[in-house]
């Protein structure tokens, strides 16, 4: 998990026009390549990072494809009110124009 957190900005940098999902694909493209000294690093990385989130009450209880899930909502929600503050910025638009 630590690799892709890590390296996940600077491929979207990279390939701005790419989907999640090609993004995806290269990182775990790129993990395989990896050795596993590396691979080691970026373990131990994860399994600190996860122990201080523990420590400090950040760790989620629920499964991975419960906090995937859980970001799909979340970025639904925000494209539903993009859009609710978009129209009502039209209606106030047209009501200036008058």
């Amino acid at each position: 998990m630590h690799f892709a957190v890590a390296h996940r900005p600077k491929v979207r940098a990279r390939h701005p026009d790419w989907t999640m999902s090609e993004v995806a694909k290269f990182l775990g493209k790129k993990w395989c390549e990896l050795s596993e000294e590396r691979k080691d690093k970026h373990r131990a990385m994860s399994m600190a990072e996860k122990a201080n989130d523990e420590k400090i009450g950040l760790a989620f209880p629920c499964s991975g494809a419960s906090i995937g899930l859980l970001m799909s909502i979340g970025a639904m929600l925000v494209k539903c009110l993009l859009f609710a503050n978009f129209q009502r910025l039209r209606q106030l638009g047209h009501l200036l124009e008058e």
